[in-house]
């Protein structure tokens, strides 16, 4: 079984190893490949062929090559194309174009790869992913003049400029046809985004490349937002509808609470008036049976210290009349009964 190097651009090579080599044939009927035995195979299953005959052959295939199934002019875009992690081959990615596109875990760092390491050998895009130091050196500004966020960074020791495609197709057409653009996004913004790995980047970017500006082609490239997944979209709205009724409950049992709280003071406070208001009585009833009588309250005192004289600390019940005032005694304290209203405690 031969295996030769397809083509060598900059550093990266494309291998070729057909299907034959690996006791396939493809199957017209259901569009896909099938072993000698009529089971149809699964691209995970062709990768993980592919990395036995890489071992087997002791191909010189280094991290970052692709294997196809298929000749360059023989096959549709990245269709049967392959990659090598550096340990087994993988699939392609296809989030981004379902086409296949370089997988996330291979970063241009400062020393492996680069924007252009995969530049015409991924067909349909030229999807590439930046290291997190890079990401961290990223800086962005509003221009004015363009219209765009611009950005610069250092891969390596080398500088590159990039444009960070607007959010929506009305900011990017209102940009490109020269009229006023109010961002929706701050540069502050998309620098947290970008570092947090919320944006991919390609080599080429349609209409964006139109814009001018005044750096080489080979250390320009574009930031782009990643598109949503739905599935962690519906997850994070989920999450958030939760939490905003947890909230609403907290908020609901903390206004029960307040109301109970205001409730009991307003129940003392009612309690307290109507204290204030009995004691008050008692006062006004005490003040007019002393009018009514001629009494006064130095006459009540006389009278009640003649009668503790009279019977001494130990005297036992006994009543005693003053003007109208029912005098009863207990032990060495005299409570004194007004109009049946009011009963005064004092020590004998």
């Amino acid at each position: 079984m031969a295996a030769a190097a397809e083509w060598p651009v900059g550093i990266a090579w494309c291998f070729h190893i057909s299907a034959a080599d690996l006791g396939l044939t493809f199957d017209d009927e259901y569009d896909e490949y099938q072993d000698a035995k009529g089971t149809l195979l699964a691209e995970e299953d062709i990768a993980a062929l592919l990395t036995v005959a890489v071992r087997k052959q002791k191909m010189p295939i280094k991290r970052g090559d692709l294997i196809s199934l298929n000749l360059q002019d023989e096959r549709y875009r990245n269709t049967d194309v392959f990659i090598y992690d550096g340990k087994k081959v993988i699939e392609l990615d296809c989030d981004i174009d379902e086409y296949g596109a370089v997988p996330p875990c291979f970063e241009v760092t400062d020393t492996e790869f680069s924007p252009q390491y995969w530049r015409s050998k991924i067909a349909h895009n030229s999807i590439f992913w930046l290291a997190q130091p890079i990401l961290d050196r990223m800086q962005v500004h509003w221009d004015s003049e363009l219209r765009l966020h611009i950005g610069s960074t250092k891969i390596g020791r080398a500088a590159y400029t990039f444009i960070v495609a607007p959010p929506n197709d009305e900011e990017l057409t209102d940009a490109l046809d020269g009229k006023p653009v109010t961002p929706s996004e701050t540069a502050e913004q998309i620098m947290a985004d970008l570092r947090a790995g919320k944006y991919y980047f390609e080599l080429n970017h349609g209409d964006l490349e139109c814009v001018d500006l005044d750096v080489q082609v080979d250390r320009l490239f574009y930031a782009i937002r990643k598109p949503v997944d739905e599935d962690e979209k519906e997850k994070k709205e989920a999450e958030e509808e939760e939490e905003a009724e947890e909230a609403e409950e907290e908020e609901q049992l903390a206004d029960a609470a307040a109301e109970d709280e205001e409730a009991a003071a307003l129940a003392a406070a009612r309690a307290a008036a109507k204290a204030a208001a009995a004691k008050s009585k008692a006062k006004d009833n005490t003040k007019s049976l002393f009018n009514d009588e001629g009494l006064t309250v130095g006459d009540l005192f006389d009278f009640l210290t003649r009668v503790i004289k009279k019977h001494g600390r130990d005297m036992k019940v006994r009543h005693e009349e003053f003007g109208g005032v029912t005098v009863t005694g207990y032990a060495d304290v005299t409570t004194v009964g007004i109009s049946d209203e009011l009963c005064l405690i004092f020590s004998a």
